[in-house]
């Protein structure tokens, strides 16, 4: 009986392994395909990681371009500023049309005409001081001549020299309608 017993007992113990065997086998089983999609997922983030990673450094490129594009149009800006600035400052030259035939002209000077002794007139006595003034240090008028020496002359023939007139620079005009 004990031989029988033992033989139970060994058969019991063969089973119990085997029971054992197998679930650590299906444990193994589930265990690899765990792992295969942990691997997989790994294999992903690492794809991303580095996609995102060259995103990220392309980015850097463009904020870095465009931190030196506003570093640029700040430096512009002030230069404008301080042009404007200087502009404003500057006096301006007030432009007088010789007469109507000056805008029927193709090109147009600006021609410098004076008279120092215009404080001693008559009409500087009941003239404001700037008017006075611009004809002491010369007042400018556009007129449209073929040519400087012309336009000088058409100035001289409304200006006389003989009662004290001078005609000054004669220069191409630099306003808008000369870059019309």
């Amino acid at each position: 009986m004990l031989g029988g017993l033992s033989l139970i007992m060994l058969a019991l113990v063969g089973v119990m392994a085997f029971r054992q065997w197998k679930e650590l086998k299906v444990r193994r089983i589930e265990l690899a395909v765990q792992l295969a999609r942990r691997e997989q997922l790994r294999a992903q983030f690492e794809t991303e990681i580095t996609d995102t990673s060259g995103k990220l450094e392309e980015v850097d490129r463009w904020l870095s371009e465009a931190e030196n594009e506003i570093r640029e149009l700040k430096g512009e800006l002030e230069d404008l500023d301080r042009e404007m600035e200087y502009l404003r400052a500057k006096p301006r030259i007030q432009l007088v049309v010789l007469d109507r035939q000056t805008m029927l002209s193709q090109q147009f000077w600006e021609v410098q005409v004076s008279k120092t002794d215009f404080p001693e007139t008559v009409t500087a006595r009941v003239a404001p001081a700037d008017y006075t003034r611009s004809w002491v240090q010369g007042r400018y008028f556009l007129v449209g001549a073929e040519s400087a020496e012309a336009a000088a002359v058409r100035c001289a023939a409304r200006f006389s020299t003989t009662t004290g007139y001078r005609v000054g620079k004669v220069v191409p005009y630099r306003g808008a309608l000369a870059r019309a």
